[in-house]
């Protein structure tokens, strides 16, 4: 990999993919806070208008998944790692190292008490919203399946690991924190 290779088709991909999921990101960041808000002053149209917005905002982001990664295996071994990879990042970039990523995710837990103790009339929108978070977790495994293949375990760990925390933070799943 050197500098000349880092405008390829590829690179270009996933670097576009990723700023459009930079953006989504900070669209949940502040759904995130609606919806909290719209709860707790028992403004229940309000919390299903941000929760469907929130669903939105993460179909968008399998979106931006599926754009940042069209391209073979072999083009991203051989021209996407190395772009995130020293000598260009320090270590190997991940988006669970951006500090707006950690910011959503605080978002997502600082929900769950609302989530837990939903008025029923809230309930089948926050089960799509549920759903609309697995789904999001499952494409970004089968993104990193066929990118980077099986044998890896990130596309497991993505499935049980991320997956079943973000669910724990938004209520679906019983926490110890």
């Amino acid at each position: 990999m050197n500098v000349n290779d880092m405008n390829s088709a590829a690179i270009l991909r996933w670097k576009i993919g990723h700023r459009l999921f930079f953006f989504l990101t900070q669209g949940l960041i502040i759904i995130h806070h609606d919806i909290r808000k719209s709860i707790a002053a028992n403004k229940f149209s309000e919390a299903i208008k941000a929760m469907e917005q929130a669903i939105s905002l993460f179909d968008a982001s399998i979106v931006a998944f599926n754009f940042s990664s069209g391209y073979s295996r072999e083009k991203y071994t051989l021209e996407v790692r190395p772009s995130v990879s020293p000598p260009y990042f320090d270590s190997l970039l991940s988006g669970t190292q951006y500090i707006d990523h950690t910011e959503m995710l605080k978002q997502i837990k600082s929900c769950r008490e609302y989530f837990i103790n939903l008025p029923e009339v809230l309930r089948p929108t926050y089960e799509r919203y549920i759903s609309s978070i697995e789904r999001l977790y499952c494409n970004h495994s089968k993104v990193c399946s066929r990118i980077v293949g099986d044998h890896h375990s990130e596309p497991a760990k993505i499935r049980d690991h991320y997956m079943t925390r973000t669910l724990k933070y938004a209520g679906a799943l019983d926490s110890k924190d």
